[in-house]
């Protein structure tokens, strides 16, 4: 590509994207200067789609560079797909590859990362949730407030919350207005641990859960790290006072 077609792609994405790149092929040949481009949602979901297409033809030989390919076109990009059928191709790719050991197979987390996906696709991500790392984080990790993930993220903390390694992340999964008093009252589980799950989590009573919390046990200082991270800084006030009278 010459430098002056590449400076009109960098400048004008959703004009010039596709001129230049009609199959995986040219992204292929591109690979070095697809960082430099800023991909428009459109332009990015058709080159997106481009490469899935390829990686899930039974013939293709390079899929290990078509997955290179597609992890450097969502890197450079900001935002986010919406196109459902870009998302069911994301994750028909990421299930092709969830359980491959390679080095860099820890790219394929950044196909499905901030998508909300459809209940099959959880229900497939929560059956084989402990296969591996990469699974679980994209379960962890879910975006939205979603029924299977908090109903399985209940039924660990119930049943199986010493096994699990990452369990304010669970916690940040399950809580919500008619489970915090639950957790609050679980001996098993430590301030610090609901105070993180706390902030992971996606409800809209955090402040008051933080309250709640201080109140049990005003002298954990994770709460206050909490409480500075989501911008409560009358709360860490109010734990400074709760702690001296304590002292």
């Amino acid at each position: 590509m010459e430098d002056i077609d590449l400076l009109l792609l960098i400048g004008k994405p959703r004009k010039y994207t596709s001129k230049h790149f009609q199959s995986f092929e040219d992204l292929e040949a591109n690979y070095a200067i697809l960082h430099k481009i800023n991909f428009d949602n459109r332009s990015r979901d058709r080159l997106m789609s481009i490469v899935c297409q390829y990686i899930l033809e039974p013939k293709r030989n390079r899929k290990s560079s078509a997955k290179k390919v597609l992890y450097r076109i969502i890197k450079s990009s900001s935002g986010k797909t919406t196109n459902s059928t870009v998302i069911g191709q994301l994750f028909s790719v990421y299930q092709k590859f969830a359980f491959d050991y390679s080095a860099d197979n820890w790219k394929i987390s950044l196909f499905l990362k901030d998508l909300e996906l459809e209940n099959d696709m959880i229900s497939w991500l929560l059956e084989n949730v402990h296969a591996n790392e990469l699974i679980e984080n994209r379960v962890l990790r879910y975006p939205k407030r979603n029924d299977l993930i908090q109903q399985w993220a209940i039924d660990q903390i119930r049943n199986h919350y010493n096994e699990n390694d990452r369990k304010s992340e669970l916690i940040g999964l399950a809580i919500n207005e008619d489970t915090f008093t639950e957790f609050l009252n679980m001996p098993q589980i430590k301030t610090e641990e609901l105070a993180w799950g706390i902030f992971y989590s996606t409800a809209t009573e955090k402040y008051n859960f933080l309250i709640a919390l201080l109140e049990k046990d005003p002298k954990c200082i994770h709460i206050a790290n909490v409480a500075l991270r989501l911008r409560y800084i009358d709360l860490i006030e109010h734990q400074k006072t709760k702690m001296k009278e304590f002292s």
